[in-house]
């Protein structure tokens, strides 16, 4: 959208990145941001380079994807988001810290008199003008409802509640859990459920919680060589602050190596601001399916598809969704896959044994636009309490396959050279996961 360009522009502050940092960049990643005006923003965007990424297992990984028909984009925010991409990466050049919404934005104004920060509260209903609340809760095309503040409190006191008015404009946006949640505890939303919990109905408006989507992720892990060239993260770090993102301590390289090498990593980063510290992802690549017909028959998934979705009981507002969907799918010049590299191991849920003093690779594949839907509701009227999600997840057939086949197909790339020459087998999901039968057995478990 043309109009929220200026927006973006204002938001960012980009110095550009080396184009000679990966195999495939034909200029400097965020050049075309600068060039735009994006230079004066509060948000400090810069990206990888060898000092950040640290490892040359990023160079391998990206040149063996241009091998197996992948391409590079030098500028993914530049109306085409596909490709092998340099993200952006905000972060501090000089202090090699995160910059974010907090202290880019919050931190710099906290002694405005007029700004005032409370912590620990949670919205807990909307607040309405009593005379905008229609006479026809049906009639949601008329209706012109009109929000004053919000009601608020904290699960340390179920009893309390506190409002905050507002002058100009109520902004919801408490993300795709919460808002609907928000929404129903205010009485929008399905008249039969909110009756159910004796909430007053203000619009009856069933679509209120309904079509949940979310993209799918999984991990998969391999187990180096011994002569493998190059280290990993995992060797140049024990640090508690890179093993805490994720849950089984066990499969990290990071836990078995020299503590001496941890401590004086954290020496570095606090002296310098470099070292693995300062280091994040390189590189991803977002693609449509057309971009590897070997993995993917498009004309079948589709086939299946539009049978699967004729069967199905679903909303007009669903169905036209699914038009729209649909019609990214084949055409192909929207991203439906993407690939993540991380030079260490153990994100992957396994009861694999961890070799002592061995290394690991780890590749996240995901399905960006999944075509089965889901719900979000309350069951209570305890706005503390989680509302009760259901993904639906592979409401519909193409949704499992392409992720099996993106997985496999992942998998394949990753056994090729240049870098599969130091891969010595796949670790999570094990080698002897080949069809797509077996698979679809393992992603849904994964």
């Amino acid at each position: 959208n043309a109009a929220l360009v200026p927006y973006f522009r204002k938001i960012d502050n980009v110095t550009p990145g080396d184009a000679e940092f990966l195999p495939g960049l034909d200029k400097q990643p965020g050049l075309d941001n600068v060039l735009d005006g994006a230079t004066n923003g509060p948000i400090l965007v810069g990206y990888n380079n060898n000092n950040t990424a640290i490892t040359p297992w990023v160079k391998e990984w990206h040149q063996t994807w241009l091998d197996n028909g992948a391409y590079v984009n030098a500028d993914p925010a530049g109306g085409n988001a596909t490709g092998m991409t340099l993200t952006g990466r905000p972060v501090d050049p000089v202090k090699s810290v995160r910059v974010y919404s907090t202290n880019a934005y919050l931190e710099p104004v906290l002694n405005r008199t007029n700004l005032f920060v409370l912590t620990g509260a949670e919205a807990t209903q909307l607040l309405f003008d009593q005379d905008s609340i229609p006479a026809d809760i049906t009639n949601v095309t008329a209706a012109e409802l009109v929000a004053t503040g919000v009601e608020y409190g904290t699960p340390m006191n179920l009893t309390q509640r506190n409002s905050a008015k507002a002058n100009i404009e109520v902004i919801l946006s408490a993300g795709s859990l919460k808002s609907p949640q928000l929404l129903e505890l205010s009485g929008i939303g399905n008249k039969n459920l909110l009756d159910s919990l004796n909430i007053t109905t203000i619009l009856d408006l069933p679509e209120v919680g309904e079509n949940l989507q979310d993209h799918l992720e999984w991990n998969v892990d391999y187990l180096l060589k011994e002569d493998a060239p190059y280290e990993t993260w995992g060797e140049l770090s024990s640090s508690s602050n890179l093993r805490k993102r994720v849950s089984d301590k066990q499969h990290l390289d990071i836990y078995r190596n020299d503590p001496s090498r941890d401590t004086a990593a954290w020496a570095e980063y606090t002296a310098n601001r470099t070292g693995i510290y300062s280091a994040s992802p390189a590189t991803l690549g977002f693609f449509p399916l057309q971009t590897f017909p070997d993995a993917f028959n498009v004309t079948d998934l589709v086939t299946e598809l539009d049978t699967e979705f004729a069967a199905a009981n679903v909303s007009a507002i669903r169905k036209k969704q699914f038009e729209i969907q649909r019609r990214h799918l084949v055409e192909g010049e929207v991203a439906q896959v993407e690939v993540v590299f991380l030079p260490k191991g153990g994100l992957a849920p396994s009861n694999y044994p961890v070799e002592p003093g061995r290394s690991y690779l780890s590749v996240i594949t995901f399905f960006l636009r999944p075509f089965s839907a889901g719900s979000v509701h309350i069951n209570t009227t305890n706005p503390f309490a989680a509302a009760l999600a259901d993904p639906n997840y592979n409401q519909f057939s193409l949704d499992w396959k392409v992720t099996a086949l993106w997985t496999k197909f992942a998998r394949q790339v990753m056994l090729s050279d240049p870098i599969g020459q130091w891969i010595e087998r796949p670790v999570q999901p094990p080698a002897d996961i080949e069809t797509l039968e077996q698979w679809d057995e393992y992603v849904p478990s994964s």
